[in-house]
């Protein structure tokens, strides 16, 4: 759960960065709501401007109308509809919304969650503010060309684009594609009311707010300076942080490897492959109801009477490997395993044994034994059968050379020092306002 939370703190954190700066998705089969940060400029574009009623109306609305406002930041509105839709898409990029609702945890993240989204809805509002205030909100001609641009796509992915795209979603449901005009219309109906407009026409001033925080987002991150000593730095600092996440947890080595990660630290570790000499579905499955069951010493005797049907074949093969036959040859002719097979993206790598590692027991503790690469278990019996394992790649425990990794580091750092300098910026602005009595908040009526 603390990673959830970790993971709500920075999706809302996200939308002080890109406020403005992404246009909403269209209303299409897989999204009808905009994002967190287009939502909280369009809500900026049509609220109405700072008057004495304003406070006042916003203090006695009803908390459970749509169309309630949540905040008030120097006279302009947040409404409800707004912070929900952005509440709503965080939500979903976390997970939260697929937790059980009358789970303890769940109410205690969703509360937390409200509180992160009003907060940075109200930041967006600032910057927006701002906008105005330093200057900003005159558009170039080529700014406002595309702003144009990017609503006249929106305009093309309302229409018939979207309607091209669900017949081609459902082209092998005949009861879906002969509804596909009504289910755009559907889907172009929430996706304004997300919004809180009454027609896409209404949603071109977002367009033009997305160009004026893009300029704002960069006079604060062109006054950023970062000299060779900061990116070694933060690169030590990194290599740090990742060194001791691998040693708690060394299979997020091969997370982070697949995911792009710049790898800075190698933890211990040893590619492996093998051959399976498979038993039957059916033993596999009766063993594997034993255990459901509670009944381990009846599926151990059940597996080791199992086992004997295929040893002399397993022998056979541990035989060959034992005697120097390659090793990937005796995988291609007899092993069972999907994932050793040539079209499996562990086939030439082989799988990653470390001691944290996600295998049956009897397969990790003979994989962590192989000394050094070329080594070779005996028979390893399994609930799946019999395994034959080689050591094929030790990984080089140690340090990543910050020369090794310079180019990838310099641009991360480089981004993530700006990032920084663009949400202590919101802070230090939202700071004034609250600091001056500018912000009202209404979470309750977050409902």
């Amino acid at each position: 759960m603390k990673k959830l939370l970790i993971l709500l703190i920075a999706l809302t954190m996200s939308i002080a960065l890109i406020a403005g700066c992404s246009t909403p998705p269209a209303p299409s089969a897989e999204t009808a709501s905009p994002s967190a940060a287009s939502t909280a400029a369009a809500d900026a574009s049509a609220t109405p401007e700072a008057s004495p009623q304003a406070d006042a109306d916003a203090t006695n609305q009803p908390k459970y109308d749509n169309n309630a406002v949540v905040a008030v930041v120097d006279g302009k509105e947040i409404k409800k509809s707004k912070a929900l839709a952005s509440l709503n898409e965080i939500l979903a990029q976390s997970g939260l919304n697929m937790m059980d609702p009358n789970d303890a945890s769940y109410k205690t993240y969703m509360e937390q969650a409200k509180v992160l989204v009003l907060e940075n809805l109200i930041k967006t509002e600032i910057a927006l503010q701002k906008v105005k205030e330093l200057g900003m909100d005159t558009l170039s001609a080529e700014e406002q060309k595309g702003a144009d641009d990017e609503f006249a796509n929106l305009q093309n992915s309302f229409g018939q684009g979207l309607v091209d795209n669900l017949k081609q979603q459902y082209a092998n449901d005949e009861e879906n594609l002969a509804k596909v005009e009504q289910i755009a219309e559907d889907q172009r109906k929430q996706f304004l009311a997300n919004y809180g407009v009454q027609s896409i026409d209404e949603m071109k001033p977002l367009f033009e707010d997305n160009a004026r925080m893009s300029k704002l987002i960069k006079s604060i991150q062109d006054k950023v300076q970062i000299t060779d000593a900061d990116l070694e730095a933060w690169y030590k600092t990194y290599q740090e942080n990742q060194k001791a996440s691998f040693e708690a947890t060394p299979s997020g080595y091969e997370t982070a490897v697949s995911s792009g990660e710049i790898i800075s630290y190698i933890p211990k570790g040893m590619y492996v492959k093998h051959v399976l000499i498979s038993l039957s579905d059916e033993d596999q499955a009766a063993i594997k109801a034993l255990r459901q069951e509670g009944k381990d010493t009846e599926a151990d005797a059940m597996r080791k009477e199992k086992l004997k049907s295929i040893e002399a074949k397993a022998n056979e093969v541990l035989a060959k490997a034992k005697a120097g036959e390659d090793f990937n040859t005796l995988i291609d002719t007899y092993g069972e395993d999907p994932g050793m097979k040539k079209d499996a993206p562990t086939y030439e790598t082989g799988y990653l044994v470390t001691s944290d590692a996600a295998f049956v027991k009897e397969f990790l503790d003979e994989s962590l034994k192989l000394a050094k690469e070329g080594d070779i278990t005996g028979l390893v019996g399994t609930d799946f059968g019999y395994h034959i394992i080689k050591a094929f790649k030790t990984l080089e425990e140690g340090d990543v050379a910050y020369a090794d990794n310079k180019e990838a580091s310099d641009t991360q750092a480089k981004t993530a020092k700006n990032q920084e300098a663009v949400v202590n910026q919101m802070n230090a602005w939202y700071d004034e306002y609250d600091k001056a009595g500018k912000i009202q908040k209404f979470p309750e009526r977050l409902e």
